[in-house]
């Protein structure tokens, strides 16, 4: 029971999953659940008075197989005491502070909108095709919850538990996931819009619980993912980065730990390189940062020009500036100015090449951009 993607029903075990709370003994269960959720109850003791008593393979139920010669039209029996799939949830809507859930198996229940479900435990349930419209769902815990084609659509889901949860094709759409506990969570293939909000940095610690550098990097790598995957560019280039950053912690620990120095020093490049691509243009994520290097570089060459007199005729500081942006762009210093010393000839040369080097890094990530959003 939940901690699983998905469970598999066939079409006649589905639809017996809903219609069997229609029948009369359906509804009369139905309405002791509801009184059990005012009193606090644990529906276990209800639902068990219930249970399919019959052998398959020569082994009792409970079991999570619904044999179909017991699904005549209006009969009514639940697997075991954790069985509410196809319940609908619709007498009782603020749900706090009633009975536990945890464990119960949900798949293909309906909470309708504007049910009231803030910090309820909902560990380890089976979510299967579960549908939670516009409900709120504030610091609810779903840790070790589980299944497929859960909808949350348009859901209040901040400070949410899904410590451990796995979800397969989760509908997310207009949810809010800010401040969501999401260690060891899996979302596979989520479905999101626009609205859709998770934190652009984690929540790393829970309770006594907190979340290490290789687990965020995973976290970040599955949200970049998800939001690449429906074409949001920009949320999925800063859950890359973040990725790449937890990824770089991870590299300083190696440098600490490694103690031969063949080792030790492999991880110092690595970790330069790594800082040098996160300055410079954001790991290829953004050129932006490579035009602001840019003008920094003109700007601060010319005023070296300028100040220093370094070519001939002595400029002044508007002709400095145009010298560095020419020499920049590689288009020389012009026919009036030529270098004065070899210090001069040496940083105009350091800011020709750099000029080279930026320009190429910002055309290669501004295509990179441009050619992904078509």
């Amino acid at each position: 029971m939940g901690n699983g993607y998905r469970a598999y029903y066939d079409e006649r075990t589905r639809a017996f999953l809903t219609e069997r709370w229609n029948t009369p003994l359906g509804e009369q269960v139905s309405q002791e659940i509801f009184r059990g959720i005012v009193n606090s109850v644990d529906l276990r003791f209800i639902l068990e008075r219930y249970t399919l008593q019959t052998k398959i393979y020569g082994a009792w139920f409970p079991a999570e197989y619904y044999p179909h010669e017991h699904m005549a039209e209006g009969e009514f029996w639940v697997l075991h005491g954790y069985d509410l799939r196809g319940f609908f949830f619709n007498e009782v809507n603020d749900y706090r502070g009633t009975a536990s859930f945890d464990k119960m198996c949900l798949d293909y229940a309906i909470f309708p909108k504007g049910t009231n479900l803030s910090g309820l435990n909902l560990e380890m349930t089976s979510l299967e095709g579960a549908v939670f419209y516009e409900c709120n769902l504030v610091n609810t815990c779903f840790a070790g919850a589980g299944g497929g084609g859960t909808k949350f659509e348009k859901s209040d889901m901040r400070d949410v538990l899904l410590w451990d949860a796995r979800f397969q094709g989760p509908n997310l759409k207009g949810c809010d996931l800010r401040g969501a506990y999401l260690e060891g969570c899996h979302l596979k293939d989520p479905v999101l819009d626009f609205r859709t909000r998770f934190d652009e940095s984690i929540v790393r610690q829970w309770q006594n619980r907190r979340i290490d550098d290789l687990e965020a990097a995973r976290i970040y790598r599955q949200l970049a993912d998800a939001h690449r995957s429906h074409r949001f560019y920009g949320r999925a280039d800063t859950y890359y980065v973040a990725e790449r950053r937890m990824a770089r912690e991870q590299l300083r620990v190696e440098l600490r730990e490694n103690r031969r120095l063949a080792p030790k020093l492999h991880s110092m490049l690595r970790l330069a390189a790594d800082y040098v691509s996160d300055a410079i243009f954001g790991y290829g994520a953004r050129p932006a940062k490579i035009a602001l290097w840019s003008t920094a570089t003109i700007v601060v060459f010319g005023l070296l020009i300028w100040f220093f007199d370094l070519v001939s005729p002595s400029p002044s500081l508007g002709s400095a500036l145009y010298t560095s942006v020419l020499t920049f762009a590689t288009f020389g210093l012009g026919e009036q100015l030529s270098p004065d010393g070899d210090l001069a000839r040496g940083l105009i040369a350091l800011e020709a090449v750099l000029g080279v080097l930026l320009s190429t890094l910002f055309i290669v990530t501004f295509a990179r951009k441009i050619i992904r959003d078509q």
